[in-house]
């Protein structure tokens, strides 16, 4: 029998900027303290469990982030990824801002994500007409006015990862749908095929609830003979404070604006485990309640005392000691002979023994297999705690 747990809805925060990022840096403290300890410490205290630690044109933080947080917190279940936030040379909407593009990288090809900035050239060129590279940038000034195109993505990742390699593979990319995003400008028709082509360009889109069904429509582009695939949307809580962190990071936030309730940061939930090929699948999966959601609440959530969290064997070398079990649909797999209804035949008489003694004479065939004649004692414990042991 498989005994894993399978996917969970978890939330998941794809936009977080740490202490030291290019840009906007609001994270600090007191004289004497390291701004680290509080980092980490709100992380880890959170309900969000996986997160993409994010920064403009550089892995820098990222990687100070990871050696900080496992020095602090060696045995924590928290999953990160590396999200490089970039600029598009091209912009859509009426304030004339550049579109953002966030990279998230596969953490088993995080470690080329450096040779992949050395590769990606900026549309700056510097004084000799050879274009800037990322990993050249220094300044302040540097990293807000750094722009690519999309050509030089596609350049960079085929100069790191070979010609022949799947982006999908190594990298995804989000596309800010809202502010500096991708929405153009109504009756501007230059902009709106600039932004059919960055949708064809993208992964998932980062914005809210707002956007769901633009980005599941398939007849989204100016050319209405040209179909789109369904993209997901996630929101992320772009914190770039400690202030941030505490009111944004794992929470939905509304405004007041002009008299109107305004949902400006959201929670997304993705059911799915908490790896990139676990993320990979809300590309496959993009409608809302499937592998993704935006919203305040758990999809599909249960009372606890309607769900079986782990069944406890004692006495028994026919089943492990403890198997865990998914709030939703489980599969119970195995060849014949392996346990399989006879794991369920001891759920129903430990839940309740008189009517699974009525409805089968034993766990299994044979008189040796007789409810009277078996030792073994299984446990349920539902979700709330309670075991069924606990009415014995």
């Amino acid at each position: 029998m498989n005994c894993l747990t399978g996917s969970l809805w978890r939330k998941w925060d794809l936009h977080v900027h740490a202490p030291g990022t290019k840009l906007n840096d609001g994270y600090k403290v007191e004289d004497g303290k390291n701004v680290w300890d509080d980092f980490c410490k709100i992380v880890e205290e959170s309900d969000v469990e996986v997160f993409a630690i994010t920064d403009y044109f550089s892995t820098d933080v990222y990687k100070t982030f990871k050696i900080e947080y496992q020095k602090r917190y060696p045995e924590s279940r928290k999953k990160f990824f590396l999200n490089i936030e970039l600029k598009l040379n091209e912009s859509v909407n009426s304030k004339s801002e550049e579109i953002n593009l966030h990279l998230i990288f596969n953490p088993l090809s995080a470690d080329k994500a450096d040779d992949f900035l050395s590769n990606l050239k900026l549309v700056k060129t510097g004084k000799d007409g050879i274009s800037i590279k990322c990993s050249d940038l220094n300044s302040v000034d540097d990293y807000k006015s750094a722009t690519v195109t999309r050509d030089f993505i596609e350049f960079a990742f085929q100069e790191t990862f070979g010609k022949k390699a799947i982006r999908q593979d190594h990298f995804l990319i989000f596309t800010a749908a809202n502010n500096e995003g991708i929405r153009p400008e109504k009756g501007k028709k230059r902009k709106e095929i600039i932004s059919d082509e960055v949708d064809k360009f993208s992964d998932v889109f980062l914005g809210g609830a707002q956007n769901v069904v633009y980005f599941l429509g398939e007849d989204r582009l100016e050319d209405n003979e040209q179909k789109i695939i369904k993209k997901p949307v996630v929101s992320g809580s772009d914190c770039h404070s400690f202030q941030d962190l505490n009111a944004f990071l794992g929470k939905r936030v509304i405004k007041n604006i002009d008299g109107k309730e305004i949902i400006i940061k959201d929670i997304t939930w993705i059911k799915a485990n908490p790896t990139f090929e676990g993320l990979k699948q809300i590309i496959y999966e993009p409608e809302p309640g499937e592998r993704v959601y935006i919203g305040t609440l758990e999809p599909d959530r249960k009372n606890d005392f309607q769900i079986i969290r782990k069944i406890r064997f004692e006495n028994s070398t026919d089943f492990p000691t403890e198997i865990y079990f998914n709030n939703n649909l489980c599969s119970i797999i195995g060849s014949r002979s392996t346990g399989k209804s006879a794991l369920l035949a001891y759920i129903a008489h430990s839940i309740d023994k008189d009517l699974a003694e009525m409805l089968r004479p034993g766990p299994g065939d044979g008189d040796d297999y007789h409810w009277d004649k078996i030792d073994i004692d299984c446990f349920v414990e539902w979700g709330n705690g309670i075991s069924s042991n606990d009415a014995k």
